[in-house]
């Protein structure tokens, strides 16, 4: 194969490939495995050897490329090896293992395995590989964050070229999948169902949106009540916006009321808020206010980083001891620094936790 590398050699190596390791992994179970355990089966499917023998990685990049928006079908199981080979990463058994390479080289990228699906919209397969394989991620243990997101900018680019989602991603298959979604019975991840609401948009399905982001806290992952769903910027970005798709917004009440009562309550700072209480001021006819709303939320916001980072340095200061002089007071043990470096941390994953901005608005 390295000799003459065209493309129907390597197809067939993959089918190999994956078939082997599937064989390896046959009667192994990951569940609740520690990571001995996990070497131990690693080493069993992948081994040194197999391990070096090819850059799996490099390899499925290759072929995305060089397939591009052609396909090729297995004369033998008429199915398209490269999709067969997504679901075999897909995978979370394989998943779980093919990651612990220390070269890389036993996974495949999940920005490849999209642009795979992207490269072939067209096909009424599409919405069925993508959202498929998002939901085999987003059940398993491995997170799916990176591949949703780059799913919902190559559909954003879609749209953006045809003004219009490809065809396989219609009303009734995103109606179907979300049916499907609920009777798991199993919260998804936040990723997923910025996913699902992405979809609901664009094919102007509000009341599954709403319905979605009514039950936010018992569908999404990370949830324990309504009230902690509350402070999720996805969901109130896109329950606002099907509230504004309203004809009325309700007889003696204005937009931006309807979004205060039904959406953000006693909140009254953060990305969505900023966004959505802006589109509400110019529905209701308020274009100055609007205007002068979003100049202000947007100043309010870049003085709050400000303090931020300030309230960050002064607290690297006052932890290790560091005068004005920027000298550092007495001795530190690597112990001691790490201690208090992780409680750095600690303040700011929390702080950026605090202050997240959902990539959607727009």
């Amino acid at each position: 194969m390295n000799h003459t590398p065209d493309l129907n050699k390597i197809l067939t190596f993959t089918r190999f490939y994956s078939q082997f390791v599937n064989g390896a992994l046959r009667n192994e179970s990951l569940e609740n495995a520690d990571d001995a355990k996990r070497i131990e089966v690693f080493q069993k499917a992948f081994g040194s050897q197999l391990e070096d023998l090819v850059d799996m990685n490099a390899l499925f990049k290759h072929l995305v490329n060089t397939i591009g928006t052609k396909q090729y079908i297995d004369p033998v199981s008429k199915q398209d090896p490269v999709e067969q080979l997504i679901d075999f990463y897909a995978q979370d058994d394989v998943q779980s293992i093919c990651r612990l390479s220390e070269q890389g080289t036993t996974h495949i990228n999940h920005s490849d395995i999209v642009k795979y699906i992207s490269n072939h919209f067209d096909r009424n397969t599409s919405f069925a590989q993508l959202s498929k394989v998002m939901l085999k991620l987003d059940l398993g243990s491995q997170p799916s964050q990176q591949y949703t997101a780059e799913a919902i900018q190559a559909l954003k680019g879609y749209q953006a070229t045809h003004k219009r989602l490809p065809r396989s991603f219609s009303e009734d298959n995103v109606r179907r999948l979300y049916i499907q979604t609920k009777e798991l019975n199993t919260p998804v991840s936040e990723s997923t169902a910025e996913y699902l609401l992405f979809l609901f948009k664009s094919n102007g399905m509000a009341p599954e949106s709403i319905d979605l982001c009514q039950n936010y806290h018992t569908m999404v992952k990370g949830y324990s009540s309504q009230e902690d769903a509350k402070l999720s910027d996805i969901r109130n970005y896109y329950l606002s916006d099907s509230l504004l798709a309203f004809p009325q917004p309700g007889a003696g009440q204005t937009y931006h009321e309807l979004l205060q009562q039904g959406v953000f309550q006693d909140q009254g700072h953060g990305h969505a808020y900023l966004t959505a209480m802006t589109k509400a001021h110019f529905k209701d006819g308020s274009v100055d206010y609007a205007l002068k709303f979003f100049q202000d939320g947007i100043a309010a916001q870049v003085k709050q980083k400000e303090d931020q980072e300030d309230y960050l340095v002064n607290l690297f200061n006052s932890t290790f001891g560091i005068d004005d002089s920027q000298n550092l007071a007495g001795d530190m043990d690597l112990e001691s620094f790490r201690e208090k470096y992780l409680q750095l941390i600690n303040v700011r994953e929390k702080l950026k936790k605090e202050t997240k901005a959902v990539h959607q608005l727009g």
